[in-house]
């Protein structure tokens, strides 16, 4: 099974696509030969995952494991998206800007589970 929820963030004009499968590394791996023919994907089984496509500043992708995720994953790899929309922009990545933006995604990953409550559990 595979949900998926896209939300845009005006203020950066970036989008983010939150993607909970029950096999992380082979969606991440997808999705990396999609945007990069070259790249080599991840060899490795993960539970949350963080993916930019090389160059790019409009899209970002994070996965969670639809059977096996937790607080502690939910904020890593939203962490890894904070500080990644924010240095693309030139932007150092503290203070309340950096807040802000954790706030804002904070809000649309916790709407997105709390719509999926059916279908998503929590450890």
């Amino acid at each position: 099974m595979t949900i998926k929820k896209k939300f845009y963030i005006d203020v950066y004009s970036c989008t983010v696509l939150i993607i909970c499968c029950d096999n992380v590394k082979r969606s991440v791996n997808r999705y990396c030969k999609k945007y990069d023919p070259d790249d080599k994907g991840i060899s490795y089984d993960v539970v949350g995952f963080f993916y930019k496509p090389d160059g790019a500043i409009k899209e970002y992708f994070i996965w969670f494991d639809i059977n096996n995720i937790d607080v502690n994953t939910v904020n890593h790899e939203k962490s890894h998206l904070v500080e990644e929309i924010l240095k693309d922009r030139n932007i150092k990545p503290s203070g309340e800007i950096r807040a802000y933006l954790d706030g804002l995604i904070s809000e649309k990953i916790a709407a997105f589970f709390a719509y999926q409550k059916n279908n998503i559990k929590f450890k």
